[in-house]
């Protein structure tokens, strides 16, 4: 039996937008067939075994989970490297204004209720 991947009801912290469109991109693909959860999560705890094998204590959890979402992504044919380098210089170069986290971003209207 197949790991799911998070639901809603399980919240994730990120302290980068970006963190979080990795987190999504990945769940998507799962539910969207391209890969299955409990693979994902051997590929990042394999990036993560592999940086720390290096010395490599500097690199952030969803710096690991981008490189394992990109090797994925590669492996399965969905993107092609060089795809995936311009893209991210692409995005590099025009980084989107800041956000600020909500704590309660969506509230109801009483009156509606």
């Amino acid at each position: 039996m197949s790991a799911a991947p998070p639901t809603a009801d399980e919240p994730a912290v990120f302290t980068e937008p970006w963190q979080a469109r990795a987190f999504a991109v990945v769940v998507q693909l799962c539910r969207d067939g391209h890969a299955e959860w409990d693979d994902f999560q051997r590929r990042l705890i394999a990036e993560i075994g592999a940086a720390d094998a290096a010395g490599d204590a500097a690199t952030g959890y969803y710096e690991h989970w981008l490189a394992a979402c990109e090797r994925l992504l590669v492996e399965r044919g969905l993107a092609a490297p060089g795809d995936l380098a311009r893209r991210k210089a692409a995005a590099a170069a025009s980084r989107p204004p800041p956000t600020r986290a909500v704590a309660n971003p969506v509230a109801i209207d009483p009156a509606r209720r």
